[in-house]
């Protein structure tokens, strides 16, 4: 038994390992790191990749991601697929819940749903949805492609702790296998989820779409956003907006252009990590800092950044301030005792530019860096963030590249 715990895989390999691999008995977290295949890589060259977790529960696939379950995730995940979560009024009242849930010790994710339902936010079915389109989208993205190696780790406390009764494997993969179908004949309009979607303005304005649609696509793609972002802002499965985008692509309205291949990358560019539990940002600021020549990766879990950034090699940390589980000084505290991270430059993100914050990233000998609050001081933020890394983070591929017009979320 203990053999099939454990495996290595090829690409394409994953789908009839984990079904082999599967059965009732199993309850924890099936560990998968993957890498991309680009031709000659093997599976067991597969050293270095990303984590991926999928959560079990007697059998059955409950949740997956980059980490493992926790409410933080969980209600991410939420906002992710439940589009009127996406509403002010939603907003502000998830906030008042994460507060609330900040706390207490470990609430019981079962116990979340019945909060959100009493307050009117969701229902069981909703919840149903949102955490089988992230299972799928997260199939979407690892099943076919990528090699690794895969091992289960055992965590009897899922049984208490799962939300639902969680999904049939052979179902989610027989689903899976056809969106990959759906996929391919899509990829000819938009490449990846990591695709910028960029409005054709002139077609737009000849075209015969109303005032409503040409404002709402003027809205949702700005001066370029990725499907992925996209897809979060409106709460929906990124393969439904792809097939909507791509209809738009073949009009001519719409452009996807690919992005910067992660071959093209080099030891000579600097690294930066940001931690940050708003997916909207964290896309928007990985979106405009590799676009002047850096890499990025990123925790939108307070909890377990600091063991994220531990896997890869920052030459400087950003901090949101605010976050449900853990703040951003909490952070600091947990980074100044890691010595690998200890004395990276770290900067405080926040929409909070209070006299007491800048005070307390002074005493932890830290940067502040307020997030715009208007759209009249995003070009502002835009010049201070480039100019901070410079400062911090000289990039010298770039020195004497233009500051990116990306627009950077407000008030996140």
């Amino acid at each position: 038994m203990q053999s099939t715990l454990s495996f290595s895989f090829r690409a394409s390999e994953l789908i009839e390992q984990l079904k082999r691999s599967f059965n009732e008995t199993l309850t924890g977290y099936w560990q998968i790191e993957l890498v991309k295949v680009n031709g000659a890589i093997e599976a067991n060259q597969a050293n270095s990749g990303k984590l991926w977790y999928i959560a079990v529960v007697q059998g059955r696939v409950i949740c997956s991601g980059s980490e493992k379950l926790s409410w933080a995730s969980f209600l991410e995940t939420l906002k992710s697929y439940i589009s009127r979560l996406q509403t002010t009024q939603s907003k502000q009242a998830l906030e008042l819940l994460k507060q609330e849930l900040s706390a207490k010790e470990t609430p019981l994710l079962s116990k979340i749903i019945v909060e959100m339902a009493n307050m009117k936010l969701v229902s069981h079915d909703d919840v149903m949805k949102a955490l089988r389109l992230k299972i799928l989208s997260d199939l979407d993205c690892y099943l076919f492609d990528y090699a690794g190696q895969a091992q289960f780790i055992p965590e009897p406390e899922l049984l208490i702790n799962a939300p639902m009764r969680g999904f049939e494997l052979s179902g989610l993969l027989t689903e899976a296998m056809s969106r990959q179908m759906q996929w391919r004949q899509l990829r000819s309009y938009v490449p990846s989820l990591d695709s910028t979607l960029m409005l054709k303005s002139d077609a737009i304005e000849g075209s015969d779409l109303s005032a409503a649609q040409k404002q709402q696509l003027q809205n949702l793609l700005g001066q370029g956003r990725t499907l992925q972002a996209i897809a979060y802002h409106m709460g929906q499965d990124p393969l439904s907006v792809a097939k909507i985008f791509a209809n738009l692509i073949g009009k001519g309205l719409v452009e996807a252009k690919e992005p910067k291949s992660e071959t093209a990358y080099t030891d000579l560019q600097p690294e930066i990590f940001i931690v940050d539990d708003s997916l909207i940002l964290v896309e928007q600021f990985r979106h405009l800092v590799t676009s002047w020549g850096y890499r990025v990766n990123y925790s939108n879990n307070a909890l377990t950044a600091v063991q994220t950034m531990l896997e890869f090699k920052p030459v400087a940390i950003f901090l949101d301030v605010n976050m449900p589980g853990a703040s951003g000084f909490d952070l600091i505290k947990q980074i100044r005792r890691q010595p690998q991270i200890s004395s990276l430059p770290l900067v405080l993100l926040t929409a909070e530019k209070t006299v007491s914050n800048q005070w307390r990233a002074q005493w932890a000998s830290c940067k502040f860096l307020a997030k715009p609050r208007t759209s009249a001081e995003i070009p502002v933020f835009r010049t201070e963030l480039r100019q901070m890394l410079e400062e911090i983070a000289p990039n010298a591929n770039t020195q004497n590249s233009t500051v990116n017009s990306q627009p950077i979320a407000i008030n996140s």
